[in-house]
């Protein structure tokens, strides 16, 4: 999109949008071709073309990963079907290259494998014990065999990603959330999720983990419906999509459902992106039958009253489809920029201490300096560990003229976090504007201990050097900053100041 467009912001998003609908086409065809009923799969697809929690993985640009990702996970889906229909190798060999490709774009795809067993299961009937076409059907063992391909791809992927992945700074600040604490809020999540997909309200773009402070019963509430729903789903044979439905759900959610904690976010509108058709073809199935075997108790209804029940379904389902049209119109309008956004955010949440951050940083782009010193001080105050949030308060405090508080609040940060660099270069620039030149130098070199790579902190050095009239090793430490950052026009106008320097001494 860079090379294409610049920074045009409209053409990302626009990309993100045709992605969305190609998306939603695939899906419609998808359903339509493994089960041949017209209307629920129109109903699923219209749920998860404008269901509000999808609204995050459209509206982010750099959410870009969620949508390219599902465009090979439905495009993987329907190679399959292909390959289910008139067996190849070469067909099946498309099915692993497009999977591969879509683990490429997000690792949330290394349980495909299993869903694509679920599809055997229903609507396509392969499995021996159970299904619409027994004709068709194999063993389980056959089944599993076949997809130890995509396994061992799904496998590797997600082995690459644990040991490559990079926490993420709010991540690293907060390795005291156990196993426990994750596993509680993973449980609970489920539940919640379920919930935002029935009643969208309070959709923000980060929901701040709660730790050890989630309620037990919430925990074990959540956990017996869970379990409750589970048991129900895998009783129900008569009705195989309750089994492939909530199973869909459940699998496609265990990438991202945080129990290998990554930030200190508890849940994620957009991980729900894929998972939701889950639910939503428990319902679109679902609902008709319930209809059809209530007909079926009451022998006496006549057909007309039963063809007045399917038209009051259909347009309960237009109704809720266009509910949510509407409350993704409305969700729409929070992203229209940062200031809507986290506005939002710390409203809906008002001890967001990452809304409360992010809208500092909003309001200090617009040069409203007060107002967003008072965001960073609540979102310090909030959460004193949130090292961003430490970072943008202290550089606040000292742009705004608060100098002393500045520094105390510097002090603060590098007792939580006593090897931040970024602490002890901003102690140093002060001292050095102070003219305090041996302290500025003491914090200027214990930045760059901490962090040999940091430009900044050689640029620092190299104009405290040149205080002192060490005109050769001031050039020798810009020089090292310029080769660190060759774009920075600062440190190329310090570097040629220092040059013009020695040429006048010489």
């Amino acid at each position: 999109d860079s090379q294409l467009w610049g920074l045009n912001a409209g053409a990302f998003h626009i990309t993100n949008l045709l992605l969305h609908i190609a998306n939603t086409l695939l899906m419609m065809i998808l359903l339509y071709k493994m089960t041949g009923s017209l209307w629920k799969s129109a109903f699923v697809t219209a749920i998860f073309a404008l269901h509000p929690l999808h609204v995050e993985s459209v509206a982010w640009v750099s959410e870009r990963k969620d949508v390219l990702s599902t465009l090979f996970w439905l495009l993987t889906m329907l190679a399959y079907v292909g390959y289910v229909k008139k067996p190849g190798v070469c067909r099946y060999l498309l099915v692993v290259i497009v999977f591969a490709l879509g683990l490429t774009a997000k690792p949330m795809l290394i349980t495909l494998p299993i869903i694509l067993l679920l599809l055997d299961y229903w609507p396509l009937g392969r499995l021996r014990m159970g299904g619409s076409q027994p004709g068709a059907a194999r063993p389980l063992r056959f089944l599993i065999v076949e997809k130890l391909p995509l396994v061992a791809l799904s496998i590797g992927t997600g082995v690459i990603a644990l040991l490559t992945r990079e926490m993420s700074e709010i991540g690293q600040q907060f390795c005291d959330v156990t196993i426990g604490m994750r596993a509680a809020n993973s449980i609970y999540s489920l539940i919640v999720y379920l919930r935002k997909m029935i009643l969208p309200y309070d959709l923000i773009p980060f929901y701040t983990h709660p730790g050890a402070s989630l309620p037990s019963w919430q925990v074990i509430g959540s956990a017996v419906l869970v379990v409750a729903i589970t048991w129900c789903s895998l009783r129900s044979r008569k009705y195989p999509y309750l089994t492939v439905g909530w199973l869909w759900y459940l699998i496609s959610l265990l990438p991202v459902i945080e129990l290998v904690q990554v930030g200190m976010h508890a849940r994620a509108d957009r991980y729900t992106y894929v998972p939701m058709t889950g639910i939503a073809i428990m319902i679109a199935w679902g609902v008709p039958d319930v209809i059809s075997r209530m007909q079926k108790q009451n022998s006496k209804e006549s057909a007309d009253k039963a063809g007045q029940a399917n038209k009051m379904v259909g347009i309960v389902a237009v109704a809720v489809i266009a509910a949510f049209a509407a409350c993704s119109y409305q969700q729409i309008s929070y992203w229209r920029d940062s200031m809507s956004l986290f506005n939002y955010t710390v409203n809906t949440d008002p001890n967001n201490y990452v809304g409360h951050n992010n809208l500092g940083v909003a309001l200090m782009s617009q040069s409203k300096d007060e107002a967003a010193l008072k965001q960073f001080r609540k979102a310090v105050k909030i959460e004193p560990r949130c090292l961003r949030a430490q970072r943008n308060l202290c550089n606040q405090l000292y742009i705004t003229g608060h100098t002393d508080d500045a520094i105390d609040q510097i002090h603060k940060m590098l007792e939580l976090y006593p090897h931040e660099e970024r602490g002890y270069l901003m102690l140093g620039m002060i001292y050095l504007r102070q003219s305090k030149l041996d302290l500025a130098e003491k914090y200027i070199e214990q930045a760059l201990y901490e962090n040999p790579n940091d430009a900044k902190a050689h640029q620092g050095l190299g104009v405290l050097l040149l205080k002192k009239g060490k005109i050769d090793e001031a050039i020798a430490q810009i020089s090292i900053a310029a080769k660190l950052s060759p774009r920075d026009p600062a440190i190329q106008d310090k570097l040629k100041y220092a040059r013009s320097l020695k040429a006048e001494t010489q």
